[in-house]
């Protein structure tokens, strides 16, 4: 571990909270601002969704209106993130920081595929629909 790291694990903790609560809100607002465009999109073309779109528009409509929730739950999430980060600093156990680190960041990572896959297979049939 370098030494600024052993000085000030808490810091550590807080930076790693803080870059995963960004990606996260990161993500929600992305869902709030472009999903009901293409939620419109769909309906205007009456594409039949498949069921990760819906529910990538389930989820948008749940984001747009509780975001009240969405924030405190990113704000948990950061508190909860933090606290392991910081638990597992101190235990100084490689494997559990290094898989701590892999999930969540995956956990981000597939959410962010989530969310594509739900937007580009109903625009790629509506691409397929339009040149016919």
């Amino acid at each position: 571990m370098d030494d600024s790291r052993r000085r000030h694990p808490i810091l550590w903790a807080v930076i790693v909270a803080m870059s995963q609560g960004v990606v996260w809100t990161a993500l929600f607002a992305f869902l709030a601002i472009f999903g009901p465009p293409y939620e419109r999109l769909f309906h205007d073309f009456r594409l039949e969704l498949p069921a990760v779109t819906r529910s990538f528009v389930s989820l948008t409509h749940f984001v747009y209106d509780y975001w009240y929730l969405v924030v405190v739950l990113v704000l948990l999430w950061m508190l909860v993130n933090g606290g392991v980060v910081w638990l597992l600093d101190r235990s100084q156990s490689v494997i559990g920081k290094i898989g701590w680190y892999v999930v969540t960041w995956l956990a981000a990572l597939a959410f962010l595929v989530f969310a594509n896959l739900a937007l580009v297979i109903p625009m790629a049939n509506l691409v397929k629909t339009l040149q016919h």
